[in-house]
């Protein structure tokens, strides 16, 4: 992990097995904020909490000898709910409630004789309503916890029910600014009812082929006009109008220079202005301008200076002084100069310490 500053210097956070206020892990597989501004770094070895103090880590992993530890090391989520329970979805250990002051956490598990319990262990993602219910993302469909028994309901898909959730593996959760709840699986894309207890699979037509069935979506936005933009990878982008229903496929075409360049998508960001950016897994950056439908597309090209890194785009985040980032898969992180319209790339220095930590971007913050 890597801190950038002003200066175009980056501090790095690395596992290192002689000090114990280092990163636990060597993989950092989220990052989260809470309500008190601090923190904290889900890794492949356990949770981290900085202190920009000693500009250290508290860690936080799984001990066989203490049922109050954490269930799992491998921690894939991390969310901070409304009342302010403190959340870690794991890989292998399903859920845990921390609480932040004793350092303890209370296991949230599967357990095959109980239906009422978490439907499996892998957690991929949280999310609380405005309702104030809590969403639990697993390999085992949807679950929502009810707050007064404490256990869980299980949405899962079921063949012979049209109004099942399309697939169990629960990729991604979305709520718009219409308060309808997005599921996004590893077989389509999900909208839930919250009247009829039912699930809505939208399909979306492409002349005439299904954009949305058997494919991953990886991403999903809103903008300012009650669109919700959901990137899959395989079958491009989707824009869906959360008033009237009505969807549109957006697809790379051979034969238009201003089609999306690649419809395996991997990052989304809905832009102030009412643009979008869409980052592909091979193909660049993509600049949509909703009003005529048309991309602009900015690749790598090697005799080219000012030219984006790499064609894996992996993350997308604009920061407080409106300056626009680009994560890549391969070469490292990029601003954009928004006048010229060039890129600025950081990459992997092995003979500068403060050069970042390395060109495999995975999420920027």
């Amino acid at each position: 992990m890597s801190s950038y500053t002003e200066t175009g210097r980056f501090t790095h956070f690395r596992h290192d097995e002689a000090d114990p206020a280092s990163l636990p892990g060597g993989k950092v597989l989220a990052l989260f904020e809470d309500a008190d501004h601090t923190v904290w770094v889900g890794t492949n070895r356990g949770l981290a909490r900085f202190d920009p103090e000693r500009m250290a880590f508290d860690s936080y992993q799984h001990s066989a000898s203490s049922e109050h530890s954490l269930s799992d090391d491998d921690v894939r989520a991390i969310y901070e709910d409304h009342q302010g329970r403190f959340w870690v979805g794991t890989a292998n250990g399903g859920l845990n409630l921390m609480d932040r002051k004793r350092g303890t956490f209370r296991r949230v598990e599967h357990d095959p004789e109980n239906p009422q319990s978490l439907g499996s262990n892998w957690v991929r993602s949280l999310l609380q309503d405005r309702e104030g219910t809590l969403w639990v993302a697993t390999d085992a469909g949807l679950n929502e916890l009810r707050p007064e028994t404490g256990g869980f309901v299980r949405y899962m898909h079921d063949p012979l029910d049209p109004v099942s959730i399309s697939n169990n593996q629960v990729s991604t959760l979305f709520q718009d600014r219409g308060n309808v709840l997005w599921v996004g699986t590893f077989r389509g894309l999900n909208k839930w009812n919250y009247v009829s207890d039912a699930f809505t699979y939208l399909h979306v037509r492409n002349g005439a082929a299904l954009a949305s069935d058997g494919k991953v979506f990886t991403s999903l936005a809103e903008d300012d006009e009650e669109h919700v933009w959901v990137g899959s990878y395989g079958n491009g982008l989707l824009r869906v109008n959360t008033e009237t229903g009505e969807s549109e496929n957006f697809r790379h075409e051979d034969t238009d220079d201003r089609s999306l360049s690649d419809d395996r998508i991997m990052s989304l960001f809905a832009d102030n202005d009412g643009s979008l950016w869409v980052g592909t897994f091979g193909q660049g950056l993509n600049h949509l301008d909703p009003a005529t439908g048309q991309f602009r597309h900015f690749r790598h090209e090697d005799q080219v200076t000012g030219s984006i890194s790499s064609n894996a785009i992996t993350s997308i985040f604009r920061d407080r002084q409106g300056i626009l980032w680009i994560g890549t898969y391969g070469g490292g992180l990029n601003r954009l100069d928004p006048e010229s319209q060039t890129f600025k790339p950081y990459r992997h220095d092995p003979g500068d310490d403060r050069s970042i930590s390395s060109d495999r971007v995975l999420a920027v913050y």
